[in-house]
């Protein structure tokens, strides 16, 4: 199953910007709505490129991100590089709350990353690696860490939070079927063995007891026990969230990340 991807292009240095009339805007395309297989775009090897919106994502100048309306063929260009933007203002009955449209793209070499998302969260892996040890950086001082079991390795997958969009995240761990999940290609299943997380806040900042949260940019890890010789194709990555702090129970989020 492939998710819907959204493929950030971080700004290194902003450069000069073309001129235009005072009802254009400039900008920086930050992410682009398409459907790719994680290793097409872990091998910049992409071939079946599928655009699943008519928007981009735009950060404008003073810092505010708007929707715009994209061809399929600036889409295209804008993954490859090519998103120093100039919006025009437009008024468009069939793509309401879109009020702007990119008329001009430049030039702009930038490093791309992935971001997988749904209606409440986006997030990005950073790396995924087997270990025979627990991450050093990520281990508590006075606690004690397993190794895995003979013949068996550790897959560590690191992730940072990009989006999030009005919830509350307030957990990746859950039980049995309800936590995140790896696939190999025949349809063996090998559950989170444990996770954790930096970037927590506070309801109440003052109390350690409070309801906390994950916020935009935090990050974190997902350990998995796999066999060494095992190569998994899917990962199941499942979070809870609240849309309130007064809702009683977590809802469970889930985003499928193809590994094909």
């Amino acid at each position: 199953m492939k998710n819907r991807i959204i493929v950030p292009i971080l700004l290194i240095g902003l450069i000069s910007f073309f001129s235009c009339t005072q009802k254009n805007v400039e900008g920086v395309v930050i992410s682009v709505p398409m459907s790719l297989s994680l290793n097409e775009l872990m091998s910049g090897e992409v071939s079946n490129m599928t655009f699943t919106g008519d928007a981009v994502t735009v950060r404008l100048n003073d810092g505010e991100e708007v929707e715009a309306l994209a061809t399929n063929e600036q889409m295209e260009q804008a993954f490859e590089g090519k998103n120093i933007a100039t919006l025009e203002k437009i008024k468009d009955p069939e793509h309401e709350g879109v009020n702007w449209k990119i008329v001009k793209l430049e030039e702009n070499t930038e490093q791309k990353d992935i971001i997988f998302e749904d209606d409440h969260i986006g997030i990005k892996l950073d790396k995924i690696e087997k270990a025979d040890t627990y991450p050093s950086e990520w281990k508590v001082p006075g606690q004690r860490y397993p190794s895995p079991r003979e013949d068996y390795v550790y897959l560590v997958v690191y992730f940072k939070i990009e989006l999030i969009r009005d919830i509350h995240v307030v957990s990746f761990g859950g039980r049995n079927e309800e936590k995140s999940v790896l696939h190999n290609g025949n349809g063996k299943q090998y559950g989170l063995f444990t996770w954790n997380a930096k970037g927590w806040e506070f309801l109440d900042p003052g109390s350690l007891s409070s309801p906390s949260e994950l916020v935009k940019g935090a990050t974190g890890i997902m350990i998995f026990e796999i066999p060494a010789q095992e190569n998994p194709a899917e990962l199941s990555f499942v979070y809870y969230f609240k849309e309130t702090w007064d809702d009683e129970q977590r809802q469970k989020g889930e985003l499928n990340i193809d590994w094909n």
